[in-house]
């Protein structure tokens, strides 16, 4: 169980991978290995001293209560302590409203569980705002392509395909700024008419996970700057991706 103090976990850091055992530094799935197999190791010990049950279903997540309740006798459990939705949360899948309609109603009362927490993850806000708000878009793309400028050095251009050209409109997506957009998005989205219905609230602070776990830090210099962005490009991710947790209103 949580408890009030607990620190934010982060998601697991590409630079802790890229820093495990002893596998060739380009081998990104050997240094995977290395770095995951303590973290099974004891999973897999826990399986042995815990008891643990597994119920899979293949369902809508939005049709996912009913499921629950029709294999009950399975698994006899109805609300959580923890849930976890991934980015259905993003409007353009299943979206807050709905989320927090449907899936809320699964995690424990405050009475049982005070700290029972529903986490959502926002991969394409920025995107999604971008295309409601072109200007906003334009204006913000300026600003990343200027940012981006400072951190590559100054070379003559050398045609359309000009890789330091390349380089710069790759790396600019990394340097958006990407607070107003997130501030229009939750507004847009009804964060708060939603949750307001739902009888939730967002944690101003999380206590699972941080907000931003990989947000791009600006301090150290561009040799830090440009290896943050290279990690980030190494693991998929562009910095922006934002996680909210939900708890139980009236705490």
């Amino acid at each position: 169980m949580l408890n009030d103090s607990a620190e934010p976990l982060n998601c697991w850091d590409i630079k802790a991978v890229l820093d495990s055992g002893t596998a060739p530094k380009n081998d990104l799935y050997g240094l995977l290995y290395f770095h995951l197999l303590p973290q099974l190791e004891k999973f897999s010990a826990c399986i042995h001293t815990e008891d643990l049950h597994f119920t899979l279903l293949s369902v809508d997540a939005r049709t996912i209560a009913q499921a629950l309740q029709n294999s009950v006798s399975k698994h006899g459990v109805t609300t959580f302590d923890r849930i976890d939705v991934s980015n259905l949360s993003d409007r353009f899948y299943v979206g807050v409203p709905e989320i927090l309609r449907v899936i809320s109603p699964l995690l424990k009362p405050r009475s049982e569980n005070p700290h029972a927490a529903l986490i959502t993850l926002f991969l394409n806000y920025h995107a999604e705002v971008e295309q409601l708000l072109p200007q906003q878009a334009k204006s913000n793309l300026t600003k990343s392509i200027l940012e981006a400028a400072k951190y590559l050095p100054v070379k003559p251009r050398r045609g359309h395909d000009d890789p330091a050209l390349m380089k710069l409109i790759t790396i600019q997506g990394f340097l958006k700024d990407s607070e107003k957009l997130w501030k229009y998005y939750q507004k847009d989205s009804m964060f708060e008419i939603a949750a307001e219905l739902s009888g939730m609230e967002q944690r101003e602070v999380g206590k699972i996970i941080a907000a931003r776990p990989y947000r791009l830090k600006k301090e150290g210099g561009k040799g830090k700057v440009m290896e943050q962005i290279d990690l980030l490009q190494i693991s998929g991710l562009n910095g922006s991706e934002r996680y909210v947790e939900w708890v139980r209103a009236g705490g």
